[in-house]
């Protein structure tokens, strides 16, 4: 077992790990994979190899490597991926249920239990308040799905879908404005 970086715009780095009886790769936090990198891993999926990506959802790049493979992942067409989301309500500090000792923090640091290093209720109340509950943010942390839209984009995609979804305030057929721009008066110049 090795670990390994690439740099974000070498593809090739991803190359020449093949021969191995059966490979399993590992990407972690694999929500901030670039693109180029992420597509590398098909490199490796020749085969007996297996690929395990673990993340959480971006909210920056609507088309990202880790949403396409979570996406593949509900496809019926694909049935050799399979995507777990688990949303923050899964937290065994949300649940109750018992979790491990943890042992690896650092000398002095005395045993304690992995919950304290996990979000619970309170963190989930508390970034909801600050956010809002349609906020990218808490789609993305707190229920573990994608948000739609992304950095860059001047109006959200939330935004066009519920205006499709408003009536025309002027009746059907209107123009949707109160006052159009032959009757608006500028207000004159001093």
């Amino acid at each position: 077992m090795y670990g390994f970086t690439a740099p974000e715009n070498d593809e090739a780095a991803l190359q020449g790990i093949h021969g191995t009886p059966k490979l399993l790769i590992v990407v972690d936090e694999a929500g901030g994979i670039a693109r180029t990198i992420g597509n590398g891993t098909n490199n490796l999926l020749t085969g007996d190899a297996r690929m395990l990506a673990i993340g959480n959802p971006g909210m920056d790049d609507p088309r990202s490597w880790f949403k396409g493979v979570c996406e593949e992942g509900d496809a019926p067409e694909e049935p050799s991926t399979v995507t777990i989301p688990i949303a923050t309500f899964a937290s065994p500090t949300v649940t109750g249920e018992r979790v491990p000792y943890f042992n690896d923090c650092p000398d002095g640091v005395p045993t304690h239990s992995l919950a304290i290093h996990l979000p619970d209720q309170e963190w989930i109340d508390r970034t909801i308040r600050e956010y809002g509950p349609d906020h990218p943010y808490v789609i993305a942390k707190v229920h573990a799905k994608f948000p739609k839209g992304g950095g860059g984009l001047t109006i959200p995609v939330t935004w066009v879908e519920a205006a499709q979804q408003m009536n025309d305030p002027a009746g059907p057929g209107g123009g949707g404005c109160a006052t159009s721009a032959s009757t608006a008066r500028p207000a004159p110049i001093r």
